[in-house]
């Protein structure tokens, strides 16, 4: 819950989360005329985002997968060279 809107801090009493009791967002000077609902809706979405990390686990996990293909890849190609080698070097 959101305890209140004053100057140029929005201050969060309620983040639902373990760690943390409270959170005290301060107001870019642009954004002071935005009327109240509005600043309460982006700290909102502000906190929960900072909570996800969907972004890096999914680069993570692809990164992880390109590496395995190329090393699989790079596997085969040297065991094909392998194979090659023994028969046209075989006596």
């Amino acid at each position: 819950m959101i305890r209140g809107v004053n100057k140029q801090i929005v201050e969060v009493s309620e983040t639902e989360n373990d760690y943390f009791e409270r959170a005290i967002l301060f107001v870019r000077p642009g954004a002071m005329d935005s009327p109240e609902p509005e600043l309460r809706k982006q700290a909102k979405a502000l906190l929960q985002s900072m909570g996800k990390a969907k972004g890096k686990s999914r680069r993570t996990r692809s990164f992880r997968a390109k590496g395995m293909a190329r090393l699989g890849v790079a596997a085969g190609m040297g065991a094909t060279l392998a194979l090659l080698a023994a028969r046209l070097f075989a006596f």
